[in-house]
């Protein structure tokens, strides 16, 4: 089969195929197709080309030494962007620790948001709150509102189940808006 044809073909075949024969060709094609969307998840972390750029390239070598060990249980993709997003975890963990604590009763306390609330942050100011979020609180948002992930598969590439999932998206959801509130505040009385 040539490549052109081969190019057509789903990850997952494609990826059977280069475990069996490890013909680098193969993983040319998984490098092509994952190339900007781990970089630009990367960029998403590190705010920085440069680092994105170093921890993409850590994220494809851990690919490649791993992938014999994907067990194709789910998608190849949901395979990619977990390790995608714990390296960027770990990332932000290892170099920043500048994150803005709010007491968890206190994002109890305050009227449930729904995404409305969410979409009036305007964007800049968006950026700088996510940027203050842990980084557990801001991949689980940039999977949901970003990437479009739905919930099994946030699930799946967090190793947390879906409602798990679902409170740590209304909690991020609640502290994003509780915190633009706060800054708000902050402007108005100044």
């Amino acid at each position: 089969m040539e490549i052109t044809e081969i190019k057509k073909l789903e990850d997952e075949v494609i990826v059977r195929e280069f475990i069996l024969t490890k013909n680098p060709a193969l993983f040319d094609i998984i490098y092509e197709r994952y190339e900007q969307k781990i970089f630009f998840k990367c960029l998403n972390f590190s705010n920085d080309t440069n680092e994105a750029s170093d921890l993409a390239h850590d994220v494809f070598l851990k690919i490649f030494l791993n992938l014999s060990a994907f067990k194709f249980k789910s998608k190849f993709s949901t395979w990619v962007f977990s390790i995608t997003y714990n390296l960027c975890i770990d990332y932000v963990k290892r170099n920043r620790l500048e994150f803005v604590e709010i007491e968890p009763d206190s994002v109890y306390d305050v009227e449930e948001y729904d995404d409305h609330h969410l979409l009036q942050i305007k964007v800049d100011n968006l950026t700088r709150l996510l940027n203050k979020l842990k980084p557990e609180e801001k991949a689980v948002i940039l999977m949901k509102y970003l990437d479009g992930l739905n919930i099994k598969e946030i699930s799946a590439i967090m190793n947390i189940g879906e409602s798990a999932v679902k409170m740590r998206i209304k909690r991020t959801k609640n502290k994003l808006v509780q915190m633009n509130n706060e800054q708000e505040k902050l402007l108005n009385n100044n």
